[in-house]
């Protein structure tokens, strides 16, 4: 694609070839008037070709995020964790909806809540441990509902939507 510097190149030449050109007319030398009105009309086809070309330009309004703002934001809005305190006073923390790992995504509506749980608790250990104070599978998915319900999230949205 021709830059702007070869439209305004091949104007330059242009007004340069006409001046020549009108020069040349009016002392008499047809030779060069003629040459120099190729020149002219050679560096106008060239300006009036590179002006058709469509224009790539970038867009103006177009917005990058940068994921580790957009990340921080969310935690800000609505926490990275969901704390669940068992019936014993265990206190648990649970990734927020948008902070899983993929591996909890992935197992998201399989039907393998208790694999899911296991991930969004930390691993086998802290579910044992969740499953020893009371806690089962289905109360993880009960602490995400009311966490949603609480920030104003229907179902069918994520936790980015907002309320209004």
């Amino acid at each position: 694609m021709p830059t702007r510097w070869t439209v305004l190149t091949a104007r330059a030449l242009c007004a340069v070839a006409g001046l020549v050109t009108y020069t040349h007319l009016t002392h008499g030398n047809g030779a060069g008037a003629t040459l120099s009105f190729v020149a002219c009309l050679a560096a106008g086809a060239v300006a009036w070709v590179e002006n058709r070309r469509p224009a790539t330009m970038s867009k103006p309004n177009r917005k990058r995020f940068r994921l580790s703002q957009i990340r921080e934001a969310q935690a800000n809005k609505t926490g990275r964790v969901i704390e669940v305190e068992t019936d014993d006073g265990a206190v648990y923390e649970i990734d927020a909806p948008g902070f899983w790992p993929d591996e909890a995504t992935e197992l998201m509506g399989k039907g393998r809540e208790v694999d899911l749980a296991t991930v969004l608790l930390g691993g086998k250990e802290k579910y044992a441990a969740f499953k020893a104070s009371g806690g089962r599978a289905q109360d993880v998915a009960l602490a995400i509902s009311a966490f949603q319900d609480d920030q104003g999230v229907t179902e069918g949205e994520s936790t980015a939507s907002s309320a209004s």
